[in-house]
């Protein structure tokens, strides 16, 4: 999924159940529940250009143009800012592995790696079954709809 239905599912469950002890790791493991949904994902890892070099731009922009308009979200509807924003970041803090490559050293953790392995194998739908595009795209429309309406 991408960051905004993340981020917003997140918000929502740790604003609307207000007790700490269960929104706060509910917000983490909802990472995972919406992984399991079909949905489409942009590339997380940055291209390398002919020579090597590694194309930052493109990277950083998708990252940041949907984790910023998801913050944005959250900051126009939602009656306890500190309190969304918190709920989000657990909820995107799942993706933490998509940043780990930018630190070569972390890849030889062996935590590490295998949390990166078993995250996109066990943890994600399957990017080899055969779903529409369409049924993707309105998975992940109808979460961040869903994740607005409680956070109102």
């Amino acid at each position: 999924m991408i960051i905004i239905c993340h981020l917003l599912t997140g918000a929502a469950i740790v604003t609307k159940i207000h007790n700490p002890f269960l929104s706060l790791p509910l917000a983490f493991l909802s990472h995972y529940v919406l992984d399991f949904i079909p949905h489409i994902e942009y590339e997380t890892s940055p291209k390398r250009s002919i020579n090597g070099k590694i194309d930052w731009i493109p990277f950083f922009l998708k990252i940041g143009v949907d984790f910023l308009i998801g913050t944005l979200i959250l900051l126009v509807i939602s009656k306890n800012k500190v309190l969304a924003i918190n709920g989000g970041l657990l909820g995107i803090l799942g993706d933490f592995d998509n940043v780990i490559f930018l630190f070569p050293v972390l890849l030889k953790n062996k935590f590490l790696k295998f949390y990166m392995d078993f995250h996109k194998k066990y943890l994600h739908f399957p990017e080899n079954k055969k779903i529409p595009l369409w049924v993707k795209i309105s998975s992940q429309i109808t979460v961040a709809i869903v994740a607005i309406y409680f956070l109102r």
